[in-house]
């Protein structure tokens, strides 16, 4: 895997930076780079760039930014998860993360329980998601709203909702795919799925079921059930190559 490393300064190439003392102890101990690797350095908001490690310092490492980085275009895909256990609404952050999501919006629903995650978890957690797959920019982590609040939100996106038992046509299939190419919004349910009421309000507001399979998922699974389901069409929305430009 290639090592990736944050920056709290703007990114230029050509220039040679010094990494805060977490991301240098980062490089060395945990990842053991040494001088000379080839390293990924993110800002954590735009983009990142291609780098040169020059000195392996556990307290101060410095890198020589080479080449910005090139990312492709993605759909704009946001999800709408009803609130759960701590530490598995954590796992579900980083899934969201990892499959590509632009957005989290916690819900409030019937059968929701429990607070969101604090801060210092998740950006914890959303940069160990990010060295993983490679992503520079973070989900926006939003909420918690009630559900008939974000049903109420004004967007042009098709939306869907994670049914159990459902079974979609090839119609409505080849309708999903052409719709998630320009981006979607996804709602997961809690433990013990949506109530009835909750159902009932999905189709009177033109909200359509998506199936994730034949079995019941639990929630962080379900998220990259559902995030891989709009990302397929024809194979694979997205082909671009990444690298440096």
């Amino acid at each position: 895997m290639t090592s990736r490393v944050f920056a709290n300064a703007p990114l230029v190439p050509g220039e040679v930076i010094e990494l805060d003392p977490q991301e240098s102890h980062y490089l060395v101990r945990v990842r053991r780079v040494r001088p000379g690797a080839a390293v990924e350095v993110f800002d954590g908001h735009v983009g990142g760039c291609s780098g040169t490690l020059l000195d392996a310092s556990v307290g101060a490492c410095r890198v020589r930014l080479e080449a910005a980085l090139a990312f492709p275009d993605v759909p704009a895909i946001e999800l709408g998860v009803a609130l759960i256990d701590p530490k598995a609404a954590l796992d579900v952050v980083a899934r969201a993360c990892e499959g590509g999501a632009v957005a989290l919006t916690w819900l409030q629903t019937a059968r929701s329980f429990n607070a969101a995650p604090s801060a210092a978890r998740l950006e914890r957690v959303l940069r160990a998601a990010q060295r993983q797959c490679g992503r520079p920019t973070p989900p926006r982590i939003l909420g918690p709203v009630t559900l008939a609040d974000w049903l109420a939100e004004a967007t042009d996106r098709p939306t869907w909702f994670a049914a159990e038992h459902e079974r979609l046509d090839p119609a409505a299939q080849a309708t999903e795919s052409k719709d998630a190419s320009r981006g979607a919004r996804l709602l997961i349910g809690p433990e013990g799925g949506w109530t009835s009421e909750e159902s009932r309000r999905f189709h009177t507001s033109g909200v359509r079921p998506l199936s994730l399979g034949p079995w019941i998922l639990r929630t962080e699974v379900a998220v990259t059930a559902g995030l891989a389901r709009l990302w397929n069409r024809e194979g694979g929305l997205i082909q671009a190559p990444r690298h440096a430009r």
